[in-house]
């Protein structure tokens, strides 16, 4: 019998890839005129949007769609995408394999591990209750002292749970995102490295980073 369980968190975006949904959405609906976009990302296979989420240093998936000439119109593009159509988008997204992982230990009996996905706003949570029942889901409402574990896909998004992380293991995508010039985890995780244990993980196994010579 298991006597210690190991409480972790999962924010959503570690088990839903949002920045494909939102590719996906455009190229569905033509939200964005392809006029705009790079010739491969036309009609782009799911393999190219795994690599490009991956590889591509920008956050804001639309830089990944447009030609560079139209880059400085990206960040409005997506806000107005994530005011109107969010629900949409996360109804194209696709799971990462960390969902594969969390449903390993939920299929290993008395595995000790406690499972918490959470969401952001209650279109998240509606999301993540309909993908898997044995799951506990908040919407930002969690005791971090109280957790072995934290999951994100950015390290930004590690700072949001920053009250309370002390002593944890953090665990990011192993994105080129998250790295900076230097192929160094960015800077805005120096704060967290002293208390915590940090590592990566890859969103999806057989789509590795490879970070660019120094």
């Amino acid at each position: 019998m298991i006597s210690h369980k190991s409480k972790n968190i999962f924010d959503f975006e570690s088990i839903v890839c949002v920045p494909i949904g939102c590719v996906v959405y455009i190229l569905k609906t033509e939200t964005v005129k392809k006029g705009y976009f790079k010739d491969y990302m036309k009609d782009p296979s799911m393999s190219i949007l795994k690599n490009l989420y991956v590889g591509s240093q920008h956050v804001n998936p639309i830089k990944w769609l447009l030609k560079k000439e139209y880059y400085d119109s990206a960040d409005d593009i997506l806000a107005d995408l994530y005011d109107r159509h969010y629900e949409s988008i996360l109804n194209v997204s696709i799971p990462t394999d960390v969902m594969r992982l969390l449903r390993t230990y939920l299929k290993v009996e008395e595995s000790g591990i406690d499972i918490t996905i959470n969401c952001h706003n209650e279109i998240q949570e509606s999301i993540a209750k309909a993908i898997e029942k044995e799951f506990t889901v908040t919407v930002d409402k969690y005791n971090m002292d109280a957790y072995t574990s934290i999951y994100t896909a950015y390290s930004s998004t590690a700072h949001k749970y920053k009250q309370g992380l002390e002593g944890k293991h953090v665990y990011i995508h192993n994105i080129r995102a998250n790295y900076n010039e230097k192929n160094r985890l960015e800077d805005g995780l120096n704060d967290l490295i002293k208390g915590n244990v940090i590592h990566t993980i890859d969103p999806y196994i057989g789509y590795p980073l490879h970070l660019p010579s120094l």
